[in-house]
């Protein structure tokens, strides 16, 4: 018997999909859910949102450091193209070579296989220690009465930001190597990989525009520094950097630890409870 409309229509993947009114037998029925392709402007979206939830200060403040000892303006920038190209080249590269594996991936039955919940304990663990020891510490230091505590932390700080970035602001090389170890390291910061798992169903070319993207949001301060000093206005960028850095950074720092704590309890809990599932 034929089909009629509205009657079902087993689609190439094997899902029951639904005809159409007014469709027969023989032409094309409605496209099965797990064969549609976000389109690219949705895709491109996701990667700008995946590369804030990146956003990486460090790189910024390291350049920061540098022109502070006399690095020269070409430096920075050459270390800021190093660094954007290099981890959208590597994101493209793990996800043409990854990414047909990555597709059939079942992540939810990975995550709650025994290896799963052993690596989500680890990391919700870590998060709890993390976040409770440095509300600890900002505590203590918010609470540091001595005048003389003080002085000897401001003194000290600078002595500390000083000897890092004199090995930085040496030469050229120290910087790409720091570029480089920041390259390396861009598999650990989770919206990567998730950015990779995103992306291992798109074109090559998609695949390069949505890296080129993540990689600019979420090393955007670094990159405006580079673009600042470019037109020539480096300066008032690295007077103003540093005047909001100093207001905003203890605030972040507590605000990211609170975070780490509420974030590695609710994975405690998740993991609990498909333990006892």
């Amino acid at each position: 018997m034929l089909p009629q409309p509205g009657g079902n229509l087993r689609s190439g993947c094997g899902r029951v999909g639904t005809l159409g009114p007014g469709r027969r037998a023989g032409q094309p029925g409605l496209a099965c859910p797990c064969d549609t392709i976000a389109p690219v402007w949705s895709y491109l979206g996701a990667m700008t949102l995946l590369g804030g939830l990146g956003f990486d200060p460090a790189p910024m403040l390291i350049s920061v450091a540098a022109l502070s000892l006399g690095a020269r303006r070409r430096k920075i920038i050459l270390f800021a193209t190093v660094l954007v190209l290099g981890t959208a080249a590597w994101g493209v590269a793990v996800t043409l070579v990854a990414g047909p594996a990555i597709r059939h991936v079942h992540w939810l039955a990975l995550a709650e296989s025994v290896p799963g919940l052993v690596a989500a304990t680890l990391v919700a663990v870590a998060l709890l220690a993390w976040g409770v020891v440095t509300l600890r510490t900002r505590w203590h230091r918010a609470n540091l009465a001595s005048i003389i505590d003080e002085g000897d932390a401001a003194a000290s700080a600078p002595a500390r930001q000083s000897r890092a970035a004199s090995g930085i602001a040496a030469g050229p090389l120290p910087l790409l190597l720091v570029a480089l170890a920041f390259i390396a390291v861009v598999l650990s910061d989770p919206p990567f990989p998730t950015a990779i798992v995103l992306s291992a169903h798109r074109s090559v070319v998609e695949v390069v525009l949505g890296f080129l993207i993540w990689a600019a949001v979420s090393q955007s301060p670094v990159v405006v520094l580079a673009v600042a000093l470019s037109l020539g206005v480096g300066e008032r960028f690295v007077v103003g950097s540093r005047r909001v850095m100093s207001r905003v950074a203890p605030l972040a720092t507590m605000v990211v630890a609170g975070a780490c704590v509420v974030a590695g309890a609710a994975l405690l809990v998740w993991v609990a409870v498909r333990a006892a599932g």
